[in-house]
């Protein structure tokens, strides 16, 4: 049976969005049994010294000045939660956050913006989703990001609108990103001879 290392692999060769879906369905699988053993050694210790409950959301965060953190949102897990919608998956929004002794806390959140259009396509969903683990690999964690914040509401905002095929944004967020990670290629002229292009 395919396991989610092999997936990944399969989509780095072919680039389909198909693939990722199929990576994505791996990991979750492979994850679902590890995610207690994460949860319970992230759980926010409360000001009275007891352990956070099941309610509270961990979520990662992409920030201008602070690039990648990971903060804990309480009670959003909860129906009655105001913090619910700003801690969505691929929601822009505004953060009131605190540091605790070891561990950010959200303290207040606010939507802008939620994104709906991203729910009403699977290929549009798992694109985005792509975008955001790039994201994770490649921005800086607790440095400024303010590239990788910019690029990465744009490029959210743009696939919503549909105005290009995704494997055409795929491509350039890819190129973009790698450059904001100073990986760019050298697409001027050969490495080696600094010819650019071949005659004859």
């Amino acid at each position: 049976m395919m396991d989610a290392y092999a997936a990944w692999h399969i989509f780095e060769q072919t680039g389909k969005v198909e693939d990722y879906i199929r990576y994505s369905q791996m990991k979750s699988l492979e994850g679902s049994s590890q995610e207690a053993i994460h949860a319970d050694q992230h759980r926010r210790i409360g000001d009275n010294g007891e352990n956070g409950g099941e309610s509270d959301r961990l979520v990662t965060l992409l920030t201008r000045e602070e690039g990648i953190i990971r903060a804990f949102s309480p009670l959003a897990k909860t129906l009655k939660s105001k913090q619910g919608s700003a801690t969505q998956l691929l929601c822009y929004s505004r953060f009131s956050i605190y540091r605790g002794r070891d561990k950010y806390i959200i303290n207040d959140a606010q939507p802008l913006e939620v994104f709906f259009d991203l729910r009403s396509d699977i290929e549009t969903l798992s694109l985005a989703q792509y975008f955001c683990e790039l994201v994770s690999v490649l921005a800086p964690e607790e440095a400024a990001a303010g590239g990788f914040f910019a690029f990465g509401f744009k490029c959210t905002a743009f696939s919503c609108k549909k105005k290009r095929p995704s494997l055409i944004i795929k491509a350039a967020v890819e190129m973009r990103m790698l450059s904001l990670a100073g990986y760019m290629p050298d697409l001027i002229c050969c490495q080696n001879c600094a010819v650019y292009g071949r005659s004859g």
